[in-house]
């Protein structure tokens, strides 16, 4: 349903729920009601329609109006529906296409994640059919929870609702995907496919591969998650690391007593590890059931939606209900187990060819599970005395559990009964509060149907699974030809870990299009860094030498040294011509280990082109910082971006698998070192106790600084400081 602010007042007729609509509310300066402005008039969703409507009535103007939404399209200049681009054929003139998406990431991180494999298909098709750029913009009630999800995705922007007309119109194309939960198709189909017949896309045209979930986290490392997972590593003691995620909506949430029991079964063989919302409060769960002792908490870690993907993406496997988590481990392609009681597991799970799903099934008096209960919710709408309109969402309810029409009809009649001459909102409000509780007061007994030896079986399927989708190959570092483990997906391309040396590479048939998507997320280095790199190239001296670039000229630039500095030929890797054999003093290479798909042969000719006792020097993502942190485009947020990611270690292998001898090997930054050892440098602190005269004690800067070091030590037992790893090597004389 669509509202506009008229200067009239008009009872709001029932509606289907999440619709789009269309509606003004401000006032002019003087507060009075003149008409509306085009620029003014805001798309929302239904769900903020009723706040909208509230702060009409704080503003002494009418509230908004139902407006029939088939009249939009005639006004003049309205973005076309990007499936009738599509299906045009024709190419953009312009330098670039910008798609409006509205409601573009759904209700939740999963929908979110289902949704970011329709976009990169999106985006593809689109690139097809134009001569430019591609932008989408995502518009969400939810933009945090959205952006979380969504932000690794090419093109993709997002924004929040609600959007003006003005803006709307500036559109070339758009998006309807509003009203999803009244569709009979979104009852019925994966949200993938859900979503790309609503771009106007035939989802059986479209391979299983390219809709599978898509999520970018491998390089968003936030030192306190770094530190969690380092010391959780070391209590697990090699065993392996398995979520276990319970809480979701009400009738998706698993009874504690049996997610205990599950916990419990788990922990003979794995190391269970539990995250929860802060209202679940986990440690007085754990304690209840005696499960301090056997269960990591990482609850208190999890402060927000990039830290809870982060720690899930830092684990061996996940066990979930139907939310979030079961999306995450998929799009990660992380062995997975989902438990779905509410809808048929293949909506969720189709495209997800490491997660295993178990499907409750029961029978009731008023239900039968998969009973589809996540498709609608149960509310109230009208309005109350007074003229007031209310909608109340209660959340999902099991028909099994409560008695939801019996419900129903007891807010209706509480809201009837509402006084007009007091405060209308809180009484609403205590109303709400009063029935909501009832809502959810029981659990769906379709939970009864759980068996954690059921669990169990399928978690070790997941396993199995997973070693399937790898491969054994070569590793372009350690050349051991085993099975390599994907750590994450960048535009299509996978990027693996090694199972023996612990490389990060990028695997793809055409290279040249993996270093292309692979270097965008280089993140520039700071004056300092850039400095001690260039401190090195002042001591080498080299008459002659030759640069290669990664052809990302920001990253390029900030690399380059200073004019007059020495004698260079410069070359990116994509445009670097055979070179004569013996001809250089140096080769200086940044970054283009952070994105050559397969270094070693092409490393080997370099150093073939230089003179005996030439040097090499190299320039690579720690993939181990725990200050991996860059400013966004917009420099409003922060962010982390990833790198392939190598080690010293590795470093110094590569160099000697290339016949040169390393001479100097080190990181640009040693913020943490520095920090503990000035820390240990303190003057001594003098503390004089209260109420004890003559007493004196002395704390040396090492006693201060040990609470400190000591929480920080699992971390720095496997991290090797500082953003980039450095290495000098000298052609040995063969």
């Amino acid at each position: 349903m669509i509202a506009a602010y008229f200067p009239q007042s008009v009872q709001i007729s029932s509606d289907d729920g999440n619709c789009c609509r269309l509606q003004a509310y401000t006032p002019n300066a003087q507060g009075n009601q003149s008409g509306w402005d085009l620029k003014k008039i805001y798309l929302l969703l239904d769900e903020t329609f009723e706040g909208a409507s509230r702060d009409c009535r704080n503003l002494g103007i009418a509230p908004p109006v139902p407006f029939d939404k088939n009249m939009l399209p005639m006004i003049p200049g309205w973005p076309l529906p990007v499936g009738d681009f599509l299906k045009g054929g024709k190419k953009f003139p312009g330098d670039t296409l910008k798609v409006c998406l509205m409601n573009g990431g759904g209700g939740g991180l999963g929908d979110g994640i289902m949704f970011g494999s329709a976009l990169e298909i999106l985006t593809g098709k689109l690139l097809a059919q134009v001569c430019g750029n591609v932008v989408l913009d995502v518009y969400s009630s939810l933009p945090t929870r959205t952006h979380a999800v969504l932000r690794g995705i090419p093109s993709v922007r997002v924004k929040a609702l609600p959007i003006t007309i003005w803006d709307y119109l500036q559109y070339d194309a758009q998006v309807d995907c509003s009203g999803m939960l009244q569709d009979v198709k979104f009852q019925t189909a994966h949200m993938t496919d859900f979503v790309l017949d609503r771009m106007g896309m035939d989802p059986g045209t479209i391979s299983d591969e390219e809709k599978e979930p898509v999520l970018r986290l491998a390089g968003r490392r936030n030192p306190t998650i770094t530190v969690a997972l380092a010391q959780v590593r070391k209590q697990a003691q090699g065993r392996r690391m398995v979520a276990v995620i319970f809480s979701s909506a009400r009738v998706r949430t698993m009874p504690d007593p049996q997610a205990a029991s599950l916990i419990r079964f788990l922990s003979e063989t794995c190391q269970p590890v539990v995250i929860m919302p802060p209202h679940c409060h986990s440690g007085l769960f754990l304690e209840q059931y005696n499960l301090a002792d056997s269960v990591i908490d990482l609850s208190m870690v999890s402060r927000g939606f990039s830290e809870y993907m982060s720690l899930l993406a830092g684990m061996d496997a996940i066990v979930s209900v139907d939310t979030s988590a079961v999306h995450i481990g998929g799009a990660l392609r992380k062995p997975t187990v989902g438990i779905f009681n509410s809808i048929n597991k293949l909506y969720r799970i189709r495209y997800s060819p490491t997660v295993v799903g178990i499907q409750l099934e029961y029978r009731g008096k008023g239900c039968t599970a998969p009973c589809g209960r996540s498709k609608g919710a149960a509310f109230v709408q009208g309005n109350v005395p007074g003229g007031d309109s209310v909608r109340l969402e209660f959340g999902y309810a099991c028909d099994e559990a409560v008695d939801k029409d019996l419900l129903l009809n007891q807010v209706i009649e509480q809201l009837q009964q509402i006084d007009p001459a007091s405060d209308s909102d809180s009484q609403v409000n205590r109303i709400y509060s009063h029935f909501r509780e009832k809502f959810i007061s029981h659990y769906p007994p379709c939970w009864n149907e759980v068996r954690n030896e059921a669990v169990a079986a399928a978690l070790e399927e997941a396993f199995r699974l997973t070693d399937t989708l790898c491969p054994p190959f070569i590793c372009p570092v350690c050349q051991k030809n085993e099975s390599h483990r994907p750590c994450d997906r960048w535009r299509g391309i996978f990027r693996y870990r090694c199972q023996t040396c612990g490389v990060d590479f990028f695997r793809i048939e055409d290279w040249t299009d993996a270093c292309g998507a692979a270097n965008d997320p280089l993140p520039l280095p700071t004056q300092t860094e850039c400095g001690l790199f260039h401190d090195l190239l002042v001591q080498a001296r080299p008459e002659t030498c030759l640069w290669i670039g990664t052809g990302r000229n920001d990253w390029d630039r900030e690399w380059w040294p200073a004019e007059g500095v020495m004698n260079v030929d410069h070359f990116t890797l994509f445009d670097c011509p055979p070179v004569r054999e013996e001809s250089y003093d140096c080769v200086i290479a940044p970054g283009v280990l952070d994105v050559h798909p397969d270094p070693l042969p092409f490393f080997n000719g370099l150093v073939r082109s230089l003179r005996n006792d030439g040097l090499l020097v190299l320039v690579a993502m720690n993939r181990n910082c725990l200050e991996n942190e860059v400013d966004d485009q917009s420099g409003s947020a922060r962010t982390y971006l990833p790198g392939p990611g190598w080690q010293s270690e590795l470093l110094q292998r590569f160099c000697q698998e290339l016949g040169t001898e390393i001479l100097w090997s080190g990181v640009t930054t040693l913020e943490w070192e520095d920090l503990t050892g000035a820390l240990g440098r303190m003057t001594p602190l003098i503390v004089n106790p209260p109420d004890l005269r003559n007493v004196r004690i002395q704390l040396t800067g090492e006693e201060l600084s040990w609470p400190f070091r000591t929480y920080l030590k699992p971390a720095l037992d496997v991290i090797n400081q500082g953003r980039y790893c450095l290495a000098v090597a000298r052609k040995l004389v063969r």
